[in-house]
């Protein structure tokens, strides 16, 4: 993580390095981004570069636990929306990807760090695992039970397994171009449609998924 002096930097710097280091991790996979690059868009010295950050790994956990933040935010939000709909949910899961997938900003960060097998360290392995935590820690309690074919808490777990295995491999055909943003979200459609008449309860099935 970044240290204290990267936070109590003014805010036109903080800005301007972060523009660097974005436009640096759009540029190049992972595993060939320069710190150099960094320091001579932002301007500032290879020292100060060092006092802010370990090395570029520690840049590319600052993101990625800023991602998470926007991820939990999203989903707070839908839970609350859809008033625990586990289905409605991940679908916003995928929606809040593929727009951040598309933005000019992270587009091609994210799409390099799914292409860059190099990115698949312990470090990013680790990183995976407790996203998931987080991420189940933050519906867990408010999904809403009386709509789902589920008989105990390890039933629950394993929906939610495939759930999540389902939505991550969706996001990686589209970051690795096998499809486009409205060919993916119709192909996963289908694929919920048919998990829904395995989850769901008789009467909360839409005429559509029968």
């Amino acid at each position: 993580m970044p240290t204290k002096t990267f936070f109590n930097l003014p805010e036109e710097k903080h800005d301007k390095l972060m523009r660097a280091i974005k436009q640096e991790f759009s540029r190049v996979p992972f595993s060939q981004v320069s710190v150099n690059k960094i320091i001579q868009v932002a301007q500032i010295p290879r020292g100060s570069f060092y006092q802010y950050f370990k090395n570029k790994t520690d840049v590319l956990e600052y993101i990625l636990r800023d991602y998470r933040a926007q991820m939990r935010a999203r989903i707070q939000q839908s839970i609350e929306t859809h008033r625990g709909d586990i289905f409605a949910l991940m679908s916003d899961i995928l929606d809040f990807t593929i727009e951040l997938g598309s933005s000019r900003d992270m587009g091609a960060f994210i799409k390099h760090l799914f292409s860059d097998m190099k990115v698949n360290s312990g470090f990013y392995i680790d990183f995976v695992r407790n996203s998931k935590s987080d991420f189940q820690e933050t519906f867990m309690n408010r999904i809403d039970l009386e709509i789902l074919n589920i008989s105990d808490t390890r039933e629950l777990k394993n929906m939610l397994e495939i759930l999540v295995t389902i939505t991550q491999r969706t996001a990686v055909r589209f970051f690795a171009g096998m499809y486009d943003a409205d060919s993916v979200r119709r192909q996963y459609q289908e694929k919920l449609m048919l998990l829904k008449r395995g989850f769901l309860k008789e009467r909360n099935i839409c005429a559509c998924c029968k």
